[in-house]
């Protein structure tokens, strides 16, 4: 998952709208009503209709479980889990509420908790419904084995064959657990035969075809979906999420505004502030977060998106502050800490805790990342940072290493991070050795991006640093290099270029030349008057016969 919500915009179109799949016949029109609601990811106009519910019948555990169904969907766990545990509480026969209690344990990796309670579930009642949300709890985790949840939907087949949710549920199945396409696509296939004028399979053909990059046959689709159906909000999702990845923004926020205003919640509303965050359109983002917060302020989902978009705005500090936010409230509410929570929080510990301090608090987070998802690969470079400024050079060259088995050719600039780390540690150290690893590296770098300023910088550096006495000028040509590139943009190389020509006015100080001494100390001068040593090394030459 992105993040995991963030996941699912761009698999799921498997999940929507189960609730009506667990009711073969719903007690009254007003339930119907409510799980439609759901379906249609109108979140707060189904709780209105379940409190109804609820104060009405308040011993009928079964209003608790969708009610906890509905929190469930919008992501509200710790809403979810209440309500299932309160339909425990008011009659703990009701098979369904211990099934919602174990899927709230799957949020949270804890399978050892959940599976008994599933169990239990299925002890008190063999209905296909029970079955099918056995299923699902495995299914909406995107858990890493999809056959318990297959073993269900056997079951449930068995139970209820002419159910096309379960045939939505066995293609899910099928997709997250072995990636088998055409098992899937058969699945959905026979849902869509049985329910024609269902935009559901539609939905759930769309997001296989967009899986296989097959983004047109996808766009058919979506649009038989919106055809069957222009009321049903989710295909409007669909529709505005794969525009974004044509790379038709215009059309993707169009399809987004729709949705929302279909939909008319605030999970919605959530989504169309993810996209903006997608689209990079952070401060966008921002704006509408804070709207939502303003009307409902204890929805943690937001803490994490907003501190992804502050980092992403450069403002650290809010950030760091809305991360750590997040991830104190996602003890209690049962929101999992996925991986790209840790790669950000420790990019934004980087960020605002410049000292060794942020550093080493960066490092078990982005080694985290790491573990949890090795293909997000800016978390490497993150992570080198981070090791150089606790002085873990070899930690820094290693992790860089190991990055660059991941792709066909090294990024210039993490090569030269690597020959950054051999000159740090060889500053350290005094080792000639590693000041030879620095200069190889940094000669690789500048034959294949010559006109890089800094690699020339540093390599010029790193042969000072082989020269200690400047006795040889080993520095010489390469700070020659500095100035030769340096002064296409003399404003931006200032400081590089002050650096350069004052090594070349100690060199002809040393040699003699006084001319070539003074021409190049009277520019360090030039670029800045401040230039430590360069006043009294101009008196000194001046002083030269």
């Amino acid at each position: 998952m992105i993040y995991r919500s963030m996941k699912k915009m761009k698999k799921a179109g498997f999940l929507i709208g189960v609730g009506l799949m667990l009711v073969q016949t719903a007690p009254a029109q007003n339930l119907k009503d409510a799980l439609k609601f759901t379906e249609n990811h109108q979140f707060e106009e189904a709780s209105k209709v379940f409190r109804k519910l609820i104060a009405e019948k308040p011993t009928d555990a079964t209003n608790y479980y969708y009610m906890g169904e509905n929190m469930y969907k919008s992501e509200r766990f710790d809403s979810a889990a209440f309500y299932y545990e309160k339909g425990i509480s008011v009659d703990a026969n009701v098979a369904l509420n211990h099934v919602g209690k174990g899927k709230i344990a799957l949020t949270k990796n804890d399978e050892a908790t959940a599976k008994p309670l599933f169990q239990k579930a299925l002890t008190l009642s063999q209905d296909a419904k029970v079955y099918i949300a056995v299923a699902e709890a495995y299914i909406s985790n995107e858990w890493k084995s999809m056959t318990y949840a297959l073993e269900c939907l056997a079951n449930a087949e068995k139970a209820d064959r002419n159910n096309p949710n379960i045939y939505l549920l066995m293609g899910d199945a099928a997709l997250i657990g072995t990636n088998d396409g055409l098992t899937a696509l058969n699945n959905y296939e026979k849902a869509r035969d049985m329910d024609p004028k269902n935009p559901k399979p539609y939905i759930h053909i769309g997001t296989l075809y967009e899986r296989a990059r097959s983004y047109d046959l996808a766009l058919v689709e979506y649009n038989k979906a919106v055809s069957l159906d222009t009321t049903f909000a989710p295909s409007y999702y669909k529709l505005g999420d794969l525009y974004y990845q044509f790379g038709d923004f215009k059309n993707a926020k169009d399809y987004m505004l729709k949705y929302v205003k279909l939909a008319k919640s605030l999970s919605s509303k959530i989504k169309y502030a993810k996209y903006l965050f997608l689209a990079k359109e952070y401060e966008s983002a921002i704006f509408e977060m804070d709207d939502i917060n303003t009307v409902d302020s204890s929805l943690n989902i937001l803490n994490r998106l907003l501190a992804y978009s502050y980092f992403e705005t450069k403002d650290c500090a809010k950030a760091l502050q809305y991360m750590e936010k997040f991830l104190r409230k996602a003890q209690t509410t049962g929101d999992k800490i996925i991986a790209d929570d840790h790669r950000y929080y420790g990019k934004i510990l980087l960020c605002a805790k410049k000292d060794s301090l942020g550093a080493t608090l960066a490092i078990p987070e982005l080694k985290m990342a790491i573990d949890m998802d090795s293909s997000k690969l800016d978390v490497y470079g993150s992570l080198a940072d981070a090791y150089l400024k606790v002085k873990s050079y070899d930690d820094a060259v290693n992790i860089l290493l190991q990055k660059f088995t991941l792709v066909k050719e090294p990024a210039i600039n993490d090569i030269f991070k690597i020959g950054q780390a051999y000159y740090v540690k060889a500053v350290d150290t005094k080792d000639s050795l590693t000041f030879l690893k620095a200069d190889s590296t940094f000669a690789i770098v500048t034959a294949q991006k010559p006109d890089l300023v800094v690699a020339h910088v540093f390599r010029a550096r790193t042969n000072a640093g082989l020269d200690p006495l400047t006795k040889s000028g080993l520095a010489k040509p390469h700070y020659e290099k500095v100035i030769e590139f340096g002064t296409l943009d003399a404003a931006k190389n200032k400081v590089f270029l002050a650096e350069a020509h004052y090594y070349l006015a100690y060199i002809f100080f040393q040699a003699g030349n006084k001319a070539d001494a003074l021409k190049n100390v009277d520019k360090t001068l030039e670029y800045d008057p401040a230039y430590k040593g360069a006043p009294e090394l101009k008196k000194k030459i001046e002083k030269m016969p």
